[in-house]
């Protein structure tokens, strides 16, 4: 059986139950990201044939694009807009793991071997995406080991991130962690206007409290803080830098290696 015919027959079996309307013929051709690392490795014909048989599906603002124990089918490009991902705490506690915009992928941790979501996705705007159906990508994956390697590699980074997350959570106060976050929102996101560098993102108190994994209070408090000190100025959804160098020096703080007990000791 070809490589096409398998895709085909691997996407027949996905139900998109309820899933939001399909964009037109014109609106796809808009959003083709073709020199995404996902296709631009391919050879034309198998590109093609991988492209068409992508679904491009369209959500309005604060929609689930997925919940966390749903079946995963498959995972996300983002062609446009942005998506946070989130997940909740035994005791009830949301934190948002990490905020996706163009280009990102979606739900990639569920290709190998994930038969369920272990998280939640939901839109922070009108967001455009195309659905990859997970055995039709292992089916180009086999056809083109370079895509494995890049998937693989796409992988590595987002578990360095967690475990970078994961350590700023231990380890850090209030401060750094709120710091941090401005710090790595406005590189991504970031754009200089007349009162300094506007992080990018319309987030509501508790949203930055979420991501930063502090109660909402603290979060207030400690952005009130910089903004007393001149660092930040806030509007209200919103937070420009206005002093970047305190900002980032503040933020490189949980960088700095943490000791050991062994070498404490010594």
């Amino acid at each position: 059986m070809t490589t096409a015919i398998n895709l085909q027959a691997t996407l027949s079996h996905r139900a998109l139950a309820d899933s939001p309307k399909s964009l037109n013929a014109n609106e796809a051709e808009a959003y083709k990201l073709s020199n995404h690392w996902l296709f631009s490795g391919l050879k034309p014909d198998l590109k093609a044939t991988f492209f068409d048989l992508t679904r491009l599906v369209s959500y309005g603002p604060h929609e689930e694009i997925f919940h966390e124990g749903e079946p995963a089918f498959g995972f996300y490009l983002i062609c446009s807009g942005k998506a946070k991902l989130s997940k909740r705490t035994s005791s009830g506690k949301k934190m948002i793991l990490r905020v996706f915009s163009t280009g990102d992928v979606l739900g990639a941790e569920t290709v190998f071997g994930g038969d369920v979501y272990d998280s939640h996705a939901e839109t922070m705007e009108a967001t455009t995406l195309r659905f990859i159906e997970r055995r039709a990508f292992l089916d180009i994956i086999r056809e083109s080991p370079d895509i494995a390697i890049s998937f693989i590699e796409t992988l590595s980074q987002e578990m360095r991130m967690f475990e970078s997350k994961l350590v700023e959570t231990a380890y850090e106060g209030s401060n750094e962690r709120v710091a941090n976050l401005l710090l790595r929102l406005s590189e991504k996101y970031g754009f200089e206007n007349a009162e300094g560098v506007d992080v990018g993102l319309e987030l509501k108190r508790g949203e930055l409290a979420q991501m930063a994994g502090l109660t909402t209070e603290t979060t207030i408090r400690t952005l009130r803080k910089f903004e007393q000190r001149g660092w930040i100025q806030l509007h209200r959804n919103r937070v420009v830098l206005t002093n970047t160098d305190a900002i980032k020096g503040l933020a490189e703080l949980y960088l700095e290696p943490v000791a050991s007990p062994d070498i404490m000791a010594i």
